[in-house]
């Protein structure tokens, strides 16, 4: 046997593994691996002298030493013979920041926290600290949202973009994007062009999250010569979504333009690029470039440099339920992240994406191309776990419920105001599963297994949550909890189910 594995960095398939002594060096303690490669060879080569491997039909996870020899039970056993290679598709595990404040729960009810630098100042130490724990520990992704003008503090990061170009720099493995930017409220070339240098700056360790903003405070202001609007109060006009609906697809399409086409021009309901009558008259386009015809009016626009990934990051939406935007996505290979905990809503969910990317000759299992948001707490005991829930449940009642956010966790037939406490967030599936490492598996293996969940976001609260208890969930998560969640994952696990 020969057997490789593609873990968080390089982004690559090693194949050094077998040697004559110990066989692997370059595998970091702690981490979990996304994807293990097994390539069974003619009988005949010489196998590795520290090796061991069992015919089971159980993946255990590996967690070993540097320099330490792996032991790896086999999921299925293969004849010798030919050479072939099988592919165990793991859990990717992401983290996303929002509410993202330096501030405490005192600090926050003593007023216009958001403003105070020295919450910021700790915010972003504390921040740093707990991306370079996550990227060592072997976490997939770190996303943060977009917000603008909190005085309040519970939302602070005006510019994901940016503190993804910081956090690139204190990081070396963990994918590094936004969830998301407001597209309805910017410009859709200069998001592409932030978008390529993130890219080239993280030589790939990005992507992009798209969102259509839902807060008239952020959306209506900065997208107003845009004629942006955002559809809350509690995403009940209706004119107001088709309008922001359309205005969002359209900035994707300019945008995609953008990192495929050298240069390109764009006709559309709301955007006309380049402008009518703009004239440029440089020669040097006529010599070195392009877009410009012969009496200097231009064409054609184009963004530099190209991506760095082909044929750009991966992209994807968060939060919406809207069948018009997961159906869109399905169709434009753009991963959802669904965050309600409502069996019923989920379901839904699920069932229009696969549906509408089944319809454009997208061949998906049921679930696939579909991440979940989860607020996960990990610690020593159930008590501890529960405080800490607790505090994030605050958080969203105080904030996030006031944007009619608690929707996703509608009952079937229920009318009338969603109750805004901690019980709503453990409506169905739960929205915040708490407790020691073994209660977070059996708490989350059902949900995994029923939706076939292979990529989860865990909303981090940070500030009215401790660093330290923070760092300690963190570590539970990755050396316990992932572990048997990835398991769920493995094809012999598949099998059994079926």
């Amino acid at each position: 046997f020969w057997v490789a594995y593609q873990g968080l960095q390089p982004r690559r398939t090693q194949d050094l593994l077998f040697s004559e002594g110990p066989f692997y060096r370059g595998l970091e303690r702690g981490m979990f691996l996304r994807s293990l490669y097994i390539y069974y060879v003619p009988v005949g080569h010489r196998l590795g002298t520290t090796a061991r491997f069992v015919g089971l039909d159980q993946w255990d996870p590996i967690a070993p030493r540097l320099g330490d020899s792996i032991w790896i039970k086999l999921l299925r056993k293969r004849p010798f013979g030919t050479i072939k290679s099988e592919r165990i598709k793991m859990l990717s595990n992401g983290l996303f920041y929002t509410p993202l404040t330096g501030a405490t729960r005192a600090e926050i009810e003593a007023g216009m926290a958001g403003k105070d630098e020295t919450h910021y100042q700790r915010l972003l130490a504390e921040l740093g600290e707990q991306a370079q724990a996550a990227d060592e520990l072997g976490y997939d992704k770190l996303a943060i949202s977009e917000h603008h003008f909190q005085v309040e503090g519970f939302e602070v990061p005006n510019n994901p973009i940016l503190l993804n170009v910081h956090l690139a720099g204190l990081t070396k493995r963990i994918k590094l994007g936004q969830l998301g930017i407001l597209a309805a409220a910017r410009h859709p070339l200069l998001i592409a062009e932030d978008i390529v240098m993130l890219d080239h700056i993280t030589k790939g360790r990005c992507f992009v999250g798209l969102a259509r903003g839902a807060h008239t405070r952020a959306v209506d202001v900065l997208g107003q010569k845009y004629g942006a609007h955002a559809p809350h109060p509690a995403f009940a006009d209706a004119d107001a979504r088709q309008v922001n609906l359309e205005q969002f697809e359209e900035s994707f399409e300019i945008m995609k333009s953008a990192w495929t086409k050298d240069t390109f021009s764009h006709q559309g309901k709301y955007w006309t690029l380049p402008p009518e009558d703009i004239y440029f008259k440089h020669p040097g386009t006529d010599r070195y470039g392009a877009g410009q015809n012969a009496d200097g009016k231009i064409e054609q626009i184009g963004i530099v440099p190209r991506p760095y990934t082909k044929p750009y990051p991966q992209v994807y939406v968060p939060f919406t339920s809207s069948p018009a935007t997961v159906q869109w996505c399905a169709r434009n290979g753009i991963r959802l992240v669904v965050f309600t905990s409502i069996d019923e809503q989920i379901d839904t969910i699920l069932n229009n994406y696969h549906h509408a990317a089944r319809d454009a000759g997208r061949d998906l299992a049921y679930g696939e191309g579909i991440a979940h948001f989860k607020s996960i707490i990990v610690a020593d005991t159930e008590a501890k776990a529960r405080k800490s829930a607790e505090a994030v449940a605050w958080a969203w009642g105080e904030w996030l419920g006031g944007y009619g956010f608690n929707e996703a966790f509608r009952l079937p037939g229920e009318s009338g105001a969603v109750p805004n406490d901690f019980d709503v967030t453990q409506r169905g599936q739960g929205f915040i599963v708490y407790g020691t490492p073994d209660q977070v598996v059996r708490r989350l293996q059902s949900f995994i297994e029923r939706y076939n969940v292979d990529e989860m976001f865990n909303w981090v609260f940070n500030g009215v949550v401790s660093n330290a208890e923070i760092l300690k969930s963190f570590r539970l998560y990755a050396t316990e909890v992932a572990p048997q969640l990835a398991a769920l994952r493995s094809p012999a696990a598949s099998s059994s189910q079926s």
